[in-house]
């Protein structure tokens, strides 16, 4: 899919954050997950789809999902998950790591999104993985 150059500058931070967050929080380690009846190695799925009005970025993985249980009192409700995950500080870390925990990441992913007039979307299936879908107008 062929994007404007500055969008593509625009739009990688985002990304990376999204990724390195399903590296670090949603893909398990190979003992959990061949436990979980699952293959050793976790799965990264990206997909963009492009029409002549909309754009969207699509960051997916088969990793153990958003354990809504332990952060909302809520659950079942994408929207009031998503909400409280972007919030500025929020991390589910009790530790800082090099990429992780520092309480930085989805809140800049959103305020970019929101930036260019775009949407974030959430797909959380707990213990299946968990997708983060943006959609722009073009």
């Amino acid at each position: 899919t062929r994007i404007q150059r500055d969008f593509a500058d625009f739009i990688a931070e985002p990304l990376l954050q999204i990724i390195r967050n399903a590296v670090v929080h949603g893909i398990e380690q190979p003992s959990e997950r061949l436990a979980a009846g699952k293959n050793e190695t976790g799965r990264i799925n990206v997909k963009v789809e492009k029409t002549e009005s909309t754009l969207s970025i699509s960051i997916g993985d088969d990793g153990r999902g958003i354990d809504e249980k332990n952060i909302i009192e809520e659950t079942g409700n994408a929207d009031v998950l998503l909400n409280k995950i972007v919030q500025p500080g929020f991390t589910t870390l009790t530790e800082s790591e090099q990429f992780a925990g520092r309480g930085v990441g989805l809140d800049l992913v959103k305020t970019r999104i929101l930036r260019r007039h775009g949407v974030l979307k959430l797909i959380n299936s707990p213990g299946q993985g968990c997708e983060f879908i943006m959609h722009f107008k073009s």
